[in-house]
């Protein structure tokens, strides 16, 4: 038959056991929460960047050649000016679409990364606080049996 203090030594390894498990699962959640919320905030860049950069080709490119289209149509042969104006047709919309599609899924992709984001911090949150209810438990068991209760 066991004794008190065999009993207390195999429930205090049992709970050192839980604690470590505990410990490497809030471990795992924290770490899968930062990964998330650097990716998140990595998207987020990246779109923004991704916008900012197609409104320096509208801007620096497009615009000037619209520019220079308008101001010397008349001086201008015809043969640059087809030239042009094909680029003009045919490269602006292509690039456009490419990068309108582009641009929305790195928004999708952003999106979902916050809100994995954001679920994985709340889980890994109530995790925390369900160890350490457990750890309070633990304690308040441990004061009962040393009380003799």
């Amino acid at each position: 038959m066991k004794t008190d203090r065999q009993n207390g030594a195999a429930a205090q390894t049992n709970e050192s056991n839980g604690q470590r498990i505990a410990g490497r699962v809030l471990r795992r959640a924290r770490r899968r929460a930062a990964i998330l919320g650097w990716s998140s905030l990595g998207l987020w860049v990246i779109a923004a960047a991704g916008f900012a950069a197609y409104v320096w080709f509208v801007l620096a490119y497009l615009w000037p050649m619209i520019a220079v289209l308008a101001e010397q149509q008349q001086s201008t042969p015809p043969d640059l000016q087809s030239r042009a104006l094909r680029v003009l047709v045919h490269v602006t919309p292509s690039v456009t679409m490419v990068w309108a599609l582009v641009w929305s899924g790195l928004l999708v992709l952003a999106a979902l990364a916050t809100v994995l984001y954001v679920m994985t911090s709340r889980r890994a949150t109530v995790r925390e606080i369900q160890a350490g209810l457990a750890d309070i438990s633990a304690q308040l068991a441990a004061l009962d049996r040393s009380r003799g209760g």
